[in-house]
């Protein structure tokens, strides 16, 4: 199972994998520019028109939520492993916590239990395999 912060990463490192480090550092780089700019466009046109949707990107409607198989039919929920504002919202009107829906992966215990084994020490250069990609 992954993170949130894991799928950021990966859709940032998306097609620069088997770069070399310093091509994948300068691509990431680029990305994060470009990411900055098309954001600061989006903001100072909102700021500037004194408007703002806040409901932008999300679907309005009814969803149903099934507290017993832990689904809502935004997705969300199954997605992240994590309550949706309809499950809370759920929850809520049946006078249950919304807390015995978070997953365990996202408990401080559990996070710590990844440190409990010792990572391997990265050995010298000498040792590593040969690297058999084209180089830029």
């Amino acid at each position: 199972m992954t993170t949130n912060l894991a799928e950021s990463m990966n859709s940032v490192l998306k097609g620069t994998r088997n770069l070399p480090i310093k091509a994948l550092v300068k691509s990431t780089y680029f990305k994060l520019v470009d990411l900055f700019v098309q954001r600061g466009k989006h903001w100072n046109a909102v700021l500037n028109s004194e408007t703002v949707n806040h409901n932008e990107g999300r679907p309005m409607g009814n969803f149903m939520v099934d507290l017993l198989n832990k689904c809502c039919d935004c997705g969300r929920f199954q997605a992240l492993h994590l309550p949706c504002s309809h499950v809370i919202a759920a929850c809520s009107s049946v006078h249950q916590s919304y807390q015995v829906y978070i997953s365990e992966v996202y408990q401080v215990s559990t996070v710590f239990n990844v440190y409990n084994e010792p990572f391997q020490v990265i050995r010298n250069e000498d040792f590593w395999p040969s690297f058999r990609c084209i180089k830029l």
